[in-house]
């Protein structure tokens, strides 16, 4: 099974613009769910997703961010979801350049790891920030969760986005740290897959220094980022 799951809440350009793209290339489901849209998009997927048979629309009275809205669309498929499903997660803001290459390449690699997604980060020592992989395509420690593939068994393991992240920040990190507990791994994919995003840049805020030190405080000494394991060998 390969369910793509979508979000939105306004913004009906970007979301049509969004769907045209990723649907000719589509294999499997795709699951959208609508956070309480006011300036028509909810009116424009109702129309748009009755014109296709693997397209499953719902529409929520509420805007749970991206965090909640993501547990809730793994929430809603759990029943349906084996070891090897593959759930892609994409931002209403993506934007495909190919016909499926991009979701052959995710479901690849995530396949073969447990994650794998587009835009990959490794933290900093004593978790102070992030910078880019040494090596793209190559593992590394975190995904943004905006173009990502997850395998089924990594939901079976108990992962599960951590609430306290909200609005957003850092979410994804958490994810992927919490499924690397788990013994899965990480794989950035990198723009090659061809999707491209363009998201509305975010401005740091107190709530983005709150959550990166909740994230610091959860995983800092579990081994679990490269630069403690290189630390670790250079001490050996």
């Amino acid at each position: 099974m390969i369910c793509v799951c979508i979000l939105t809440h306004n913004r009906i350009d970007k979301v049509k613009v969004c769907l045209e793209s990723i649907y000719p290339g589509l294999r499997g489901e795709l699951h959208i769910l609508d956070q309480n849209s006011t300036d028509g998009t909810r009116e424009w997927l109702q129309g748009w997703s009755q014109r296709k048979s693997n397209v499953h629309l719902t529409l929520s009275s509420q805007n749970l961010m991206a965090i909640g809205g993501r547990q809730r669309q793994v929430d809603m498929l759990r029943h349906r979801i084996g070891p090897q499903s593959i759930v892609v997660f994409l931002d209403s803001d993506v934007i495909a350049e190919n016909q499926g290459l991009w979701l052959t390449h995710l479901k690849q690699w995530a396949s073969v790891h447990g994650i794998a997604g587009v835009y990959g980060r490794n933290i900093f020592p004593q978790f102070g920030g992030f910078a880019e992989p040494d090596r793209v395509p190559g593992p590394c420690d975190v995904v943004s969760g905006g173009m990502t593939a997850v395998r089924g068994d990594v939901f079976l393991s108990g992962v599960e986005f951590d609430q306290a992240y909200l609005p957003f920040w850092d979410c994804d990190s958490d994810f992927c740290l919490s499924a690397r507990a788990k013994g899965f791994k990480v794989y950035c994919v990198g723009n090659y897959a061809g999707l491209r995003h363009e998201p509305e840049h975010k401005k740091t805020d107190d709530q983005y220094y709150n959550n990166l030190n909740r994230l610091r405080d959860k995983w800092m000494g579990k081994g679990l980022i490269q630069a403690e394991r290189v630390a670790v060998e250079a001490s050996a």
